[in-house]
């Protein structure tokens, strides 16, 4: 267990996850949530703030791989609408993570990377475009942090 108030770890825990998970995770009502986040409750049952800070914890210490599969999960929701692949992206990545990090990320990461539309269904005018379009291809280490940073804001 952290050193910083129940409230301030929920909200951190809150940024990374949604409430239905943390509340799936910990076994704990919305409303509880909320009373733990506002303040309401600083003193939660045993069982319940064990399973809190042990998912706090995990998320705090977790490995960058970890946090980089939910950065990832989370630019699905944000974009996989718009692919316009055979299976779909959530399908691609939970089957095969690491060949979807070589081959999609950019597409789910940059704007100017066709396939042959962008993350936002735009096309080039005049031609199908597959790759990166007038902009140089970043490096793959570069990739993980720009999913983690967008993930982030999302």
């Amino acid at each position: 267990m952290s050193n910083i108030s129940l409230s301030q770890a929920v909200l951190y825990v809150k940024k990374q996850l949604k409430t239905n998970e943390i509340c799936q995770q910990v076994g704990i009502t919305r409303t509880t949530l909320g009373n733990w986040e506002h303040g309401k409750t600083t003193n939660p049952r045993n069982k319940q703030a064990e399973a809190f800070w042990n998912l706090y914890d995990e998320l705090i210490q977790g490995s960058k791989e970890a946090v980089f599969a939910r950065s990832i999960t989370k630019l699905i929701a944000e974009y996989g609408s718009l692919w316009k692949g055979v299976l779909t992206l959530e399908k691609e990545w939970k089957k095969f993570p690491e060949w979807f990090a070589l081959n999609r990320l950019p597409w789910l990461l940059y704007d100017h990377f066709y396939w042959p539309n962008n993350r936002k269904g735009d096309i080039i005018e005049g031609k199908k475009h597959f790759g990166h379009y007038r902009r140089k291809e970043p490096l793959f280490e570069t990739m993980i942090q720009d999913a983690i940073d967008q993930a982030e804001r999302l």
